[in-house]
């Protein structure tokens, strides 16, 4: 049965929403806050135009972290927040135990801490769902707390420029943490030749996998 490129998107909108509960649960147990989590939509877009979709400026600094993975699959993927925002979840995730900070744009190494790990449950929960779903054997490398502009960020993720891809998967998420919503990017950047793997092994039976998992 013939597949399109928007029943593809589908299917991988639905990995995305089995990420999203599972790092919900993930959160909750860890962190011991109540924690939903919801993707709004999933998109393909060019690398080049994410800062401007996303409503970042060329000179504001955003936070987030980024792992490499290879193996069948190989790129990288990111969860970015707004500077306000990371502040907004690590006081959340270290209420009571945080350094004294002074809110000018830099982050304690307690709070750089706690951000690494609540962006690498998100990242590494994509990773894995989509590693499972297309019975796919991937290497997820340690997590790199980032603190720059959105281009740097982006560059400092690939793991190798001349294969990087000119296309990545950005899912609009939102993110309630004990009643605070959180707005974020998780973004996955497939090396070229992962990115026509993700869509050639996606079939109806891939659909129907899915489905019966939300």
């Amino acid at each position: 049965m013939f597949m399109n490129e928007v029943e593809k998107l589908g299917a991988i909108k639905h990995m995305g929403d089995i990420a999203a509960t599972n790092i919900a649960g993930s959160m909750a147990t860890m962190f011991g806050v109540e924690v939903e989590m919801a993707i709004s939509s999933v998109n393909l877009i060019a690398v080049d135009s994410i800062p401007r979709l996303i409503g970042v400026a060329d000179d504001e600094i955003v936070v987030g972290s980024f792992i490499y993975f290879e193996g069948f699959m190989a790129g990288s993927a990111l969860c970015i927040l707004t500077t306000q925002s990371a502040y907004e979840v690590s006081g959340i995730l270290l209420e009571g135990m945080e350094e004294e900070s002074v809110p000018d744009g830099t982050f304690t190494d307690m709070q750089q801490s706690a951000l690494t790990e609540f962006t690498n449950i998100i990242t590494s929960s994509f990773i894995d769902i989509w590693a499972n779903t297309l019975n796919a054997e991937v290497t997820q490398h340690p997590p790199a707390f980032a603190r720059d502009f959105m281009a740097s960020i982006i560059d400092a993720s690939l793991i190798d420029a001349s294969k990087a891809g000119d296309f990545a998967f950005m899912f609009d998420s939102l993110l309630s943490v004990t009643g605070s919503d959180i707005s974020l990017e998780v973004l996955v950047l497939p090396e070229m030749d992962s990115l026509q793997m993700v869509f050639d092994n996606i079939t109806p039976r891939t659909i129907e996998t899915l489905q019966s998992q939300l």
